[in-house]
């Protein structure tokens, strides 16, 4: 038998052959590792409970501690327990999994979850190895009965979606999902909805965690080589310890650098072009010349986001470009004009002197001067309802192309909501004032389609609406075609995730006679499915906007 002293605690190793379990390891004074999770009444006793343990998380740079399951030939359901150990240095392997212990410690309970802590004595007993994990099977609606589970060891045996990223820089956690990527349920109307109804998106879903709690982790988890996590990449199974924090089921694995993803939503090409002309519409997110407000906080992240921004621009190759959320002042506009130019064609833009409309960020049509006419505008509608006006200009596409009505636009976000009026009753709040937006827009267009002469009519931008919402459907009553539903399938219709459900708040309606001339309907996927954290730190147009372009290609 062998002593250990470590920061206050003694381990006793009684050394056997793995495989093999002492008839001389303690077992008197036990209390069942059900009993520690169930019976509040042992809340800060001093209490010995033996088990396997199942996953060695010890380490500052981890959960500081180790879980503990108790053995298979327990009269009490099996059961797993945390157990708190700071005191243990994970380099010197004194804990390793699939080893049975007895730990003397004090029952508690941290953050809701009951753990064993203050441990004294450690008793390592034998080698019996890794208890089979339980299988999880997605979607699970009654979630409930994990709460037997929790601590436990299990294993999801499906593939595994990534379906949000937005933490794993801050938390190393990774969203993921069954099934496939999860979509916003009113991205879509009818079966396509109740496919993705609230509650069955909630039941598909589980954390993947990274086997601590702490910010800012390094190195961040999960990277590929490219040094990113993308959303729709997949897991082809998943192995570790189920426990519930900060409000969600999450599983801890075994071991996080081992976990084999699959790139299987990898980064798109450029997207290819015909002969015709092209527009398309992009949310730049805050391009702010002035530093410190909504945009860039310095000038070397400017110039990252002015790079990124050139990069789109180039990849997109576009005759017309629709760009939304620009700093609402003339000098913005002429200034991305300018930098477009250097880089690749000339584009121009409608000579406004002031901002449009008091918010604080406005929209913007740029055109190439040498495949473009501009034959009538601008047309602004400063109405009450448009915070942020639209802009619309009438268009020719070559030499003798038909004249387009393009419209450009950005209705009232789903933040900011009130607590009374137009709260949110399943469509974010504002969504009546968005519909009104939507409305006065197809009063606006018809009166311009009268005024130009023109049947063929395009609407792009951001209007903070998925694809089957109140003001979507306005546009759709008043004769509009929303060309995303109408040409691309389901699961490519998205711009945007909002917490792990994708959906298309980005948009392409046109009048029907405009909806006969387009030859193909895309998003282009370089920033909704990339994690936050890349915003600007690489080259090219990755991650340069927290929406994707959709682009427009005609006959």
């Amino acid at each position: 038998m062998k002593h250990h002293l470590l920061t206050g605690i003694v381990v006793l190793v009684f050394l056997a052959p793995p495989g093999m379990v002492l008839a001389d390891c303690p077992s008197d004074g036990l209390t069942d590792i059900h009993q520690l999770k169930t019976d509040g009444r042992l809340e800060g006793q001093r209490v010995l409970a033996r088990g396997v343990v199942t996953a060695n998380y010890l380490g500052e740079d981890r959960l500081n501690g180790f879980y503990l399951q108790s053995l298979t030939n327990s009269e009490a359901p099996a059961a797993g327990i945390f157990v708190y150990a700071p005191g243990l240095d994970a380099d010197e392997s004194i804990i390793e999994s699939g080893r049975e212990v007895v730990v003397a410690g004090r029952a508690g309970e941290f953050r809701g979850q009951r753990q064993i802590s203050r441990v004294s004595q450690l008793m390592q007993c034998g080698h019996p190895g890794l208890p089979e994990p339980y299988t999880l099977n997605l979607p699970e609606t009654e979630r409930e009965r994990w709460q037997a589970l929790e601590g436990r060891l299990v294993e999801i045996e499906q593939p595994l979606t990534v379906i949000d990223n937005h933490d794993l820089a801050r938390y190393g956690s990774l969203g993921l999902a069954v099934d496939g990527r999860l979509f916003r349920p009113s991205n879509f109307t009818g079966e396509e909805a109740e496919q993705h109804e609230a509650d069955r998106n909630a039941a598909r879903r589980i954390i993947l965690d990274d086997a601590h709690y702490r910010r800012d982790p390094q190195p961040i988890p999960y990277l590929d080589e490219n040094g990113t996590r993308r959303v729709g990449d997949r897991l082809p199974g998943l192995t570790g310890v189920l426990t519930h924090a900060f409000g969600n089921w999450r599983i801890h694995p075994l071991d996080p650098v081992e976990l084999a993803f699959e790139a299987s939503n990898p980064r798109p090409s450029l997207p290819s072009r015909g002969a015709g002309p092209r527009i398309a519409a992009f949310n730049v997110e805050n391009y702010f010349l002035t530093l410190g407000e909504r945009g860039a906080d310095t000038s070397s992240a400017l110039d990252a986001q002015q790079s990124a921004l050139t990069a789109v621009a180039e990849g997109l190759d576009a005759d017309l470009l629709s760009l939304i959320e620009l700093e609402n002042q003339p000098k913005v506009v002429d200034d991305l004009a300018i930098r477009l130019a250097g880089a690749g064609p000339a584009y121009t833009h409608f000579n406004i002197d002031q901002p449009v409309g008091t918010d604080a960020i406005r929209t913007a049509l740029l055109w190439r001067e040498d495949t473009v006419t501009l034959k009538a505008g601008p047309f602004i509608d400063k109405r009450r309802v448009h915070h942020r006006p639209i802009i619309a200009g009438h268009f020719r596409f070559g030499e003798d192309g038909p004249g387009k009505l393009v419209a450009v636009v950005h209705f009232k976000a789903k933040t900011g909501c009130p607590e009374e009026g137009d709260i949110d009753r399943g469509q974010g709040c504002w969504n009546q004032r968005r519909t009104r937006q939507a409305e006065a827009l197809a009063e606006f267009l018809a009166k311009k389609q009268e005024q130009t002469g023109t049947e063929r009519v395009l609407i792009m931008g951001d209007i903070n609406s998925y694809g089957g919402e109140d003001p979507v459907m306005a546009l759709v009553e008043a004769g509009y075609r929303d060309m995303v539903a109408k040409r691309l399938e389901p699961e490519q219709r998205y711009s945007y995730v909002f917490h792990g459900e994708s959906g298309y708040l980005d948009t392409a309606i046109t009048s029907p006679a405009l909806a006969e001339d387009i030859e193909a309907v895309r998003f282009w996927h370089i920033n909704a499915d990339e994690p936050r954290f890349l915003q600007f730190q690489q080259p090219g147009p990755w991650r340069s906007s927290d929406h994707d372009p959709v682009v427009i290609d005609f006959r």
